[in-house]
């Protein structure tokens, strides 16, 4: 009995670790679980290693694990990217194709022409530190002289309580308005570079190849493209930290954030 005890013990098979994949809490949980199942599946077989989703329910958790280096592969924001690159010593793998600024929205009807006159009015974006939320504050010079921030979970419904007239606006990732082509814009931001893929140090120089390999590879595979589609992304392209360089300055403003 000990024999064969033994026996079968030899065989037993090793699992293979698998790498969180942390991104950035902009829609609900379920929703980041669906819209980002593809790609999970997509990337495990193309990199030949398992990847796992990380999902969040909102920004203060998010930036919490961020800063506690609980990150192995985390896509988000250029001021997140930039800040782990530095902080962290994270690498800089690949990035989303193209570059995206942020809008602040009315609808038609809401006779909004410039940022100031929405002082003491509600302004709906998703919590500090966001990019959404840094950068609105960028409208507004005079701390005496702000809007009203009404935190929202998603995007998407922050344009429903703007439709439902619960707030008077909304900061969104312009390319939204491609979906939404009856808002008007009071003022945009800047443009930055789109969302980054960073790797902790701690992950193997052979896995981080792999998976950046897998991503910009990703157009050319069915199931791949099929990801691309659900997530809205254009495509991968290689990066490095030079691309985001200087944009985690945005959080200074956010000194209880812990810079």
């Amino acid at each position: 009995m000990i024999i064969t005890s033994l026996f079968f013990t030899h065989f037993i098979p090793t699992l293979a670790y698998a790498y969180d994949f942390a991104v950035m809490p902009v829609r609900s949980k379920e929703q980041t679980q669906q819209a980002y199942a593809p790609l999970m599946k997509y990337l495990s077989k193309a990199s030949g290693q398992p990847i796992k989703l990380k999902p969040y329910t909102n920004f203060v958790n998010y930036w919490q694990d961020m800063r506690d280096g609980k990150f192995e592969f985390a896509l988000d924001a250029a001021h997140f990217v930039d800040y782990r690159t530095k902080q962290l010593e994270h690498h800089t793998l690949v990035k989303i194709k193209d570059q995206v600024s942020f809008s602040l929205v009315t609808t038609e009807d809401g006779a909004v022409l410039e940022p100031s006159e929405l002082v003491g009015k509600r302004v709906a974006c998703l919590p500090p530190p966001s990019r959404g939320s840094l950068q609105l504050d960028s409208f507004f010079k005079s701390p005496l002289r702000q809007p009203v921030k009404f935190e929202v979970r998603s995007y998407e419904e922050a344009l429903d309580m703007m439709k439902k007239g619960k707030v008077n606006a909304a900061m969104i990732p312009t390319p939204m308005l491609n979906a939404y082509p009856d808002l008007m814009v009071v003022e945009s931001t800047d443009l930055w570079p789109h969302m980054g893929l960073t790797a902790s140090k701690g992950i193997p120089t052979k896995v981080k190849s792999s998976v950046a390999k897998a991503l910009m590879s990703i157009s050319r595979d069915k199931q791949g493209s099929e990801a691309l589609v659900t997530l809205g992304f254009s495509g991968f392209q290689p990066a490095d930290q030079t691309i985001y360089d200087g944009y985690s300055k945005a959080l200074s403003s956010y000194g209880h954030y812990g810079l």
